[in-house]
């Protein structure tokens, strides 16, 4: 089972229950070969993270320990453990002397919590014809997993094409279509190896638009820094390489930013791990190199959830892409996705936001901003990066929060943006186009009807509380200048919102929304394809009664697909107005 807890866009800090066990993604698992205990699984335990060993390792060379211990046992590593099927071993050397059916046995046999059937990892020499019968057989071998039973194991499905788009597409499809617990991607490492990584970027994001949001999602052989924030950012959950021993054995010193020293040419450690405070440079051997570069991995890894959490993954991933220019090449491919990242865009984020130079441009709020603001016509406008914004929205997010070279104390415009409220009047016409700019509802013909009356900050000036008469229509959330509505107003302006902006939920959650409690994705019964991570939003029973608004927490799909979470976080409900 897979929940969100904390999102930016793609991108899900996620709780991913494994037999009773753990895993809070982003994370990666460490490729740990037992018969090279390069690092030991006490000191992966330490780190927090999860194991991946071989299947075919282990049945080649410890078949009988293993099957009697138990993999947990044998590896004394009471963490997730996953296994994969020798895919890889049977890519390189084209034999790995074991059947699809006989690998799910084994992983079965030796209780492993993560399995994987032995796919066919389609190379970047295969010609299309070729390509598609190594796909085909993928999917026959997966069904034959169903078939044969899952057991106790979760299993993943892998995901193959190559270079192959409309077969990477057709995979994820058919892979979709069956109850796998989480997906793979293969066939990544020809292309990771050669730093191809534009060819990583639309892999993932034409296999995202074909798998279930609710399934956590694995990148194989992904172990490198450089590609992590990047991958996160399109919903890539789980890692898994050999990379930080791999990068050890070849004398190389991994840096967060994705960067690499070669350790002979350095004069001192460049970090603060316990490795690094435990020893000098001239005391690394190649097992201390690789614990520092896990430490590295590990770091980076918090480093993105932090990220997350302050909403500023994108900011980050622009920082990491200037490490290589074959980063900033997979980063211009987002440019041809721009519909599907936008369905994942929140409605505002809390804090300043950086515009950097012509790169940010490929952001979706950036791109989203501007249009909703032209929904609203101004005879006053203000420069924001290359778009004249109406003057309306100067208090509003992104504009006033955006942070770019051209923003200076100094400028006029910046004056004239902060400039205080003249009248009431002024304010009204405010609250009004930042509504529209939100909703795409022009709410003025119903406010001319109302007695409306404005509270204002008695520090700053600015518009904080909305009145009918005595009755609160709203307040203007001071992070972001969005208004913030309640139950009321919906219930004056629901005939000039239709559908839009609607949450369903079925009559098990109605009388629980009634009194107040959020709304889980399992009640929802429908929601409104307009809406997005953070929008407030209104909730009705499936007889079309308005019982409750509050902020959206998920898109309208993970609403649909996830059994766990809270779709919507409610802030007014119905029987507060029926008491008073």
């Amino acid at each position: 089972m897979f929940e969100i807890k904390e999102r930016e866009g793609l991108a899900r800090i996620g709780k991913f229950e494994v037999r009773g066990k753990v895993i809070e993604t982003p994370t990666i698992f460490v490729v740990y070969n037992p018969n090279i205990p390069t690092i030991k699984p006490a000191e992966i335990k330490k780190l927090g993270l999860p194991i991946i060993t071989s299947s075919y390792i282990l049945w080649k060379t410890k078949r009988e320990e293993v099957i009697k211990k138990g993999l947990h046992d044998f590896l004394g590593f009471d963490g997730v453990v996953m296994t994969d099927s020798g895919a890889f071993q049977a890519y390189q050397y084209k034999d790995v002397e074991l059947t699809n059916e006989s690998v799910i046995d084994f992983q079965k046999k030796i209780n492993t919590d993560i399995g994987v059937i032995l796919d066919l990892i389609v190379g970047f020499e295969e010609n299309k014809q070729k390509a598609k019968e190594m796909v085909d057989e993928t999917i026959r071998r997966a069904r034959e997993l169903f078939a044969l039973g899952k057991g106790s194991t979760l299993w993943a499905g892998p995901i193959q094409g190559g270079k192959y788009m409309d077969l990477v597409a057709y995979c994820a499809r058919k892979m979709a279509e069956m109850n796998f617990d989480l997906y793979c991607m293969g066939s990544v490492v020809p292309a990771l190896d050669n730093y191809w990584f534009d060819v990583v970027i639309n892999q993932i994001l034409t296999a995202k638009q074909q798998l279930p949001l609710s399934k956590p999602v694995h990148l194989f052989g992904a172990g490198h820094p450089i590609i992590f924030s990047l991958a996160v950012l399109l919903g890539i959950d789980l890692f898994d390489s050999a990379y930080y021993a791999l990068a050890a054995k070849r004398g190389k010193y991994l840096l967060q930013t994705g960067h690499s020293f070669n350790i002979n040419e350095m004069r001192d450690v460049a970090c603060t791990c316990p490795v690094c405070t435990s020893y000098s440079i001239r005391e690394f051997t190649e097992r201390e190199l690789a614990l520092h570069n896990l430490y590295v991995i590990a770091e980076e890894l918090k480093t993105i959830k932090q990220a997350i959490y302050e909403k500023r993954l994108w900011e980050l991933v622009e920082q990491r892409i200037r490490s290589h220019p074959s980063m900033i090449k997979a980063y211009l491919e987002l440019r041809k996705y721009k519909k599907f990242l936008d369905k994942f865009e929140p409605a505002s984020r809390l804090k300043g936001t950086f515009y950097f130079d012509n790169l940010s441009t490929i952001r979706p709020t950036f791109r989203l901003a501007a249009r909703k603001a032209r929904r609203v016509k101004s005879k006053r406008t203000f420069r924001w990066l290359k778009y004249n914004i109406p003057h309306e929205l100067r208090y509003t997010y992104p504009f006033a929060q955006t942070i770019s070279p051209e923003t200076t104390s100094e400028s006029w415009e910046n004056k004239e943006r902060v400039k205080n409220i003249d009248s009431e009047e002024e304010a009204i016409e405010i609250v009004r186009a930042v509504i529209l700019y939100q909703y795409g509802v022009d709410v003025a013909p119903i406010f001319k009807t109302m007695n409306l009356h404005i509270e204002f900050s008695k520090v700053s000036g600015a518009i904080r509380r909305i009145y009918d008469g005595d009755k609160l229509l709203g307040t203007m959330r001071a992070q972001d200048g969005l208004f913030v509505p309640t139950l009321y107003f919906f219930m004056r302006v629901e005939s000039l919102f239709g559908k839009d902006y609607v949450v369903v939920v079925d009559k098990v959650a109605e009388p629980f929304v009634k009194d107040g409690r959020n709304v889980f994705a399992k009640f929802v019964v429908k929601s409104s394809g307009k809406i997005r991570s953070g929008d407030e939003v209104m909730v009705k029973t499936t007889e079309n009664e308005l019982i409750g608004c509050g902020t959206a927490l998920m898109t309208p799909d993970e609403m649909m697909e996830f059994e766990r979470g809270v779709a919507v976080n409610t802030r007014d409900y119905l029987h507060k107005y029926r008491a008073s």
